[in-house]
């Protein structure tokens, strides 16, 4: 509860409030039948209702809200520019080609310094943007987008292979963890890359790999102190055990 106060929509990015909010949901309910449904409609409430209103104090206490109907939200709010990024990557790729790989690479090498790796590309939408003459750059860049700028429809098939094979082994992990009740990587990864994904989905892929390699890394930190922890538990219990 603490972490969803401190990650509170006022004071940081809806990003981040919804990750923190969907991830504490997926791990706290339990799945039943009909959650599938509950789950879709409070995610279009959010989206279409919700989300546009969610960071208006975030700058400024002063903020008036300007309330639009969800067709006029959808047409001008840049909070849904993913299909209109999809179709400036497309554009993009017609007059330039593909990257063959370098956006990829740069996504995956964020941490590599700038002053190191002077030719370091920008993120995907911010690329697009500026190459199309975009004023304001802070755009998004779907997965998709991301997959065909990289390697054309090729990269697209990759991506989402990739995606779905990644997420088919840490489903089947986190239900085999579980039903043995073992503290494992998968416990903590599967509620958290369900509700992340959908940042992650709509890209870029750069800032989307960054901010989730920082959950991940203190995620292993603490999972391998409760491994440890758990395992002395049961160290002491087996020697309580002997002397009895």
């Amino acid at each position: 509860m603490l972490n969803l106060v401190v990650s509170n929509p006022i004071s940081n990015p809806r990003y981040l409030f919804g990750t923190v909010f969907f991830t504490i949901c997926f791990m706290v309910f339990k799945w039943k039948k009909g959650s599938f449904i509950n789950a879709m409609l409070s995610m279009l409430v959010l989206v279409l209702i919700v989300f546009p209103y969610a960071d208006i104090f975030r700058n400024s206490t002063n903020a008036k809200m300007d309330i639009q109907n969800t067709t006029e939200q959808l047409v001008s709010n840049g909070d849904y520019d993913a299909f209109q990024q999809l179709l400036n990557t497309v554009k993009y790729v017609d007059l330039k080609g593909i990257e063959n790989g370098k956006q990829l690479l740069g996504a995956i090498l964020f941490w590599v310094p700038r002053a190191l790796w002077v030719e370091k590309p920008d993120g995907s939408g911010k690329m697009v943007g500026e190459y199309l003459g975009y004023k304001f750059t802070n755009l998004s860049c779907p997965l998709w987008a991301e997959g065909y700028i990289n390697f054309g429809f090729i990269g697209v098939i990759s991506f989402f292979f990739f995606l779905g094979y990644l997420t088919n082994i840490l489903e089947q992990k986190f239900i085999f963890s579980g039903k043995s009740r073992n503290f494992t990587f998968s416990l903590v990864w599967v509620p958290f890359l369900a509700a992340y994904q959908l940042f992650l989905l709509r890209g870029d892929l750069l800032n989307g790999i960054a901010y989730m390699s920082a959950f991940i890394l203190f995620s292993i930190v603490y999972i391998k102190i409760g491994q440890k922890r758990e395992k002395v538990k049961l160290l002491k219990i087996q020697a309580l055990r002997g002397i009895e």
